[in-house]
């Protein structure tokens, strides 16, 4: 993903339409994985110097050589907050989400 700030600020990522993303110096990124996590993803978070997040189910950490806020996220964990935030629009649409 660091390699992908890197591609963005040398100016060789385009957007869909063909043009060039432009940033510059101190442009901040936000990085976020969804993912299953796995022992080596696990052990690459660590080496990164990332913090596990309270619940244990992520990680997060600022790299300041990127200006890049990095975050991990279990896929399992993403589907149980969007049930969280969405439980009351799922009962008022008489849903059942899975």
């Amino acid at each position: 993903m660091l390699g992908y700030v890197e591609e963005i600020r040398a100016g060789a990522v385009e957007t869909s339409a063909g043009r060039t993303i432009q940033v510059n110096g101190s442009t901040p990124f936000y990085c976020y994985i969804a993912c299953d996590m796995t022992e080596e993803l696990r052990r690459f978070a660590q080496l990164a110097g990332l913090t596990k997040t309270p619940d244990q189910m992520g990680y997060f950490g600022f790299n300041p050589n990127y200006n890049a806020y990095i975050e991990i996220l279990s896929f399992d964990k993403l589907v149980q907050d969007a049930r969280k935030r969405n439980h009351v629009l799922f009962e008022r649409l008489q849903l059942t989400p899975r």
